[in-house]
């Protein structure tokens, strides 16, 4: 059996966020009734390094190791990971752009407690949510706006 390790909880979290995702986007879409958040393309997750294809996307899913702290003496050396998720949309000039990045963090937040068992270390993941903040990206005017959560697990 292969040992679960950092790359394996980054692939769950990728393979959890394209499997569920837009259905809990839909399930708040529902919900509220008032305006729709959109859903987010399967092309629209990035992972780790932020480049040219965020701004071919409104909204896209960026997802990074915000943080590693190994910890022990060989065998029982455990790490606790840190993976930041953050949905990055434009303005939609309609004033409603940070209505929309708090609808999309309450779909991550409610997504996480929800399908907390689809990835293998879910007992011990904490769910700590990002501040909404607005950027521009690296060589252009654009302005793009973010909000997210952090999880945070602990891998023996």
């Amino acid at each position: 059996m292969a040992k679960y390790d950092l790359e394996s909880f980054v692939r769950d979290i990728e393979t959890m966020l394209k499997a569920n995702l837009n259905a809990q986007i839909t399930a708040i879409n529902a919900e509220k009734g008032d305006f729709s958040l959109l859903t987010v393309a399967d092309t629209a997750y990035i992972f780790q390094t932020l480049d040219d294809k965020v701004v071919s996307y409104s909204p896209c899913v960026f997802y990074y190791v915000d943080t590693i702290v190994s910890e022990g003496v060989g065998p029982a050396t455990s790490e606790s990971i840190s993976i930041e998720i953050v949905v990055i949309l434009s303005d939609t000039k309609d004033g409603k752009t940070q209505y929309r990045l708090l609808r999309y963090l309450r779909v991550l937040k409610d997504l996480f407690n929800i399908k907390w068992n689809a990835i293998h270390s879910s007992k011990k993941i904490k769910v700590e949510s990002l501040v909404p903040i607005q950027f521009a990206l690296q060589n252009s005017s654009k302005f793009v706006h973010a909000i997210g959560v952090k999880l945070t697990v602990d891998i023996i």
